[in-house]
């Protein structure tokens, strides 16, 4: 989970809100709470709403349970049930095992097309058409001075970190953007590669799949997610339609 929803506004010097609906609900939820900001865009694409995403999981529990739904936790997909062409159905690894969940309708909203690359259907590899974007494993940084780090130009600090000894930091530039917490900023420099086991625990040893070496050298990590969650290796192709 990252901490900013992007897509709610139109880039531009003239700001046009296109996202209305459940997202909005979430939205004037974690305002109500006292946890969301409005900001311009690090990457300058339209502004964002940054949250506190411990905050949001609650928010989003507390939907899903309004509406009637039922959630299974700690269940991860892992295959596709077939009948024909036809995707009827999910195998789901808990730590029970293996459970079939049967469904009229399957939605992918893996993030990454994983339902549709097991159920055979055409799906498009990140960076085929274009530059392919790392993924995103943003960390925190606490007891920041906030109006000092904001000050100091990024051009300046990416110039300094190329140049730092001691360090090998595996990515050239990103952000370090403010957020509704005192004193809190979080930071996205890291990138990783796509959905090799492998490489990514090699990235993972190296300290480029989390948290960088020369902050992790300073601080002791608050927490650990067991589970890495990759998004964007995958494009479902347009204009596909399953059976």
């Amino acid at each position: 989970m990252l901490d900013t929803f992007y897509g709610y506004f139109t880039p531009g010097s003239v700001e046009k809100k296109v996202v209305g609906g459940i997202p909005d609900e979430v939205a004037a939820s974690l305002e109500a709470r006292g946890v969301l900001l409005k900001r311009p865009n690090t990457y300058g694409a339209g502004a964002g709403l940054t949250y506190d995403p411990e905050v949001l999981k609650v928010v989003w529990d507390e939907l899903v349970s309004l509406s009637g739904a039922r959630v299974l936790f700690h269940a991860y997909f892992a295959d596709v049930l077939m009948d024909g062409a036809r995707v009827s159905g999910v195998i789901v690894g808990t730590k029970r095992g293996l459970r079939a969940i049967h469904a009229r309708v399957i939605v992918d909203a893996s993030g990454d097309a994983d339902v549709v690359a097991r159920a055979g259907a055409p799906f498009e590899d990140a960076g085929v058409l274009g530059i392919a974007q790392s993924l995103t494993t943003t960390f925190k940084v606490i007891n920041v001075d906030v109006p000092r780090a904001t000050a100091f130009p990024k051009k300046e600090l990416w110039v300094r970190m190329a140049s730092a000894s001691g360090y090998d930091l595996p990515r050239k530039e990103g952000s370090a953007h403010i957020t509704p917490l005192h004193g809190v900023m979080v930071t996205n420099m890291t990138p990783g590669r796509g959905c090799g086991c492998h490489r990514s625990r090699r990235a993972f040893l190296r300290g480029d799949g989390g948290t960088p070496t020369s902050t992790r050298v300073h601080a002791l990590p608050a927490r650990s997610n067991p589970r890495v969650r990759t998004r964007g290796t995958r494009g479902i192709l347009r204009g596909h339609r399953g059976a």
